[in-house]
């Protein structure tokens, strides 16, 4: 299993931008700015070829239809940012009478799929589902389908890219405070966005000699107990010898203090996921008495 101790922080660098000749399909797909792009569902033919829409290490797609002469629609659109790597965020996936109400009877949905080399990774989205990261293995082009099967309904979609050097899946979120003081996240937390799926992700921290760790959650939110195993999260002790606990579930997880270093190891299946996770960790002289914190 591939690990990442004390995950990347990515600063990553936008690179030129080639424009996109839209010619005869500009009606279905419009250039508002280098990083957004609109899509009109209704106008799509199916088998249609459209020109690959081009962007920077981060990019926004909306997509919206109010009525259309067929029962059924599907949209096939290319994308290629800049990065090795890419996450895509679906923001918003609306169908319904109205801007109001979401029609969650509907079976429409987003299918995104890695279109290099022929890779068979695919996701699926379902109308009127949370707000999730989709994409965790995909390369830095895929392909997504949108597929409406009552297109008489008004329908709003928002879907977000962010181009990355490193997989997703493999990567914790690391930020250092102070030499003594830092948190840990899973991958693009935010608190409201769905982590990735088939997420293998590790963080280490060793302490020093006659020092202590205090660690708490004040986010904990992967997937429910009764998937406990697909999606969980296991602590272990110094040289991961012994796990301290296995976690899973929405929780309160009270602070813990630790008198060795510590291995932090978070698993997700293919299908469900949570919000994540948020750890704070604050390192301590034995002698200290640790006092919570949070930010």
């Amino acid at each position: 299993m591939e690990t990442i101790i004390l995950c990347l922080i990515l600063t990553l660098q936008s690179l030129s931008f080639n424009e996109v000749e839209m010619g005869q399909t500009e009606t279905v797909i419009t250039k508002i700015s280098d990083d957004l792009y609109h899509i009109n569902p209704t106008l799509c033919e199916h088998g249609m070829d459209y020109p690959t829409i081009q962007m920077h290490t981060e990019g926004r797609i909306v997509a919206n239809s109010t009525e259309a002469n067929n029962s059924y629609i599907l949209c096939t659109c290319d994308v290629s940012v800049s990065g090795s790597y890419i996450n895509v965020i679906v923001e918003k996936f609306h169908v319904g009478n109205d801007d109001r109400v979401c029609n969650t009877s509907t079976i429409s949905y987003i299918s995104i799929s890695d279109s290099s080399k022929g890779k068979g990774n695919s996701y699926s989205v379902k109308a009127c589902a949370e707000p999730e990261v989709v994409v965790s293995e995909f390369t830095n082009r895929f392909r997504f389908d949108i597929s409406l099967i009552d297109s008489t309904k008004f329908t709003s979609i928002v879907m977000r890219f962010v181009a990355t050097e490193e997989k997703a899946i493999y990567m914790f979120s690391h930020t250092a405070v102070n030499p003594v003081m830092g948190y840990v996240t899973t991958f693009g937390f935010d608190g409201r966005t769905h982590y990735s799926h088939r997420t293998r992700a590790c963080f280490e921290l060793i302490l020093p000699i006659e020092h202590l760790v205090m660690v708490s959650f004040p986010h904990f939110d992967i997937e429910e107990s009764s998937y406990c195993e697909m999606d969980f999260v296991n602590l272990y002790n110094d040289n991961e010898t012994v796990r301290i606990w296995k976690m899973c579930g929405s929780q309160d997880i009270p602070p813990q203090i630790y008198n060795t270093s510590i291995t932090l190891h978070f698993f997700a299946g293919d299908e469900r996921s949570g919000t994540g996770f948020k750890l704070i960790y604050t390192i301590h002289n034995v002698s200290d008495q640790p006092q919570q914190v949070s930010f």
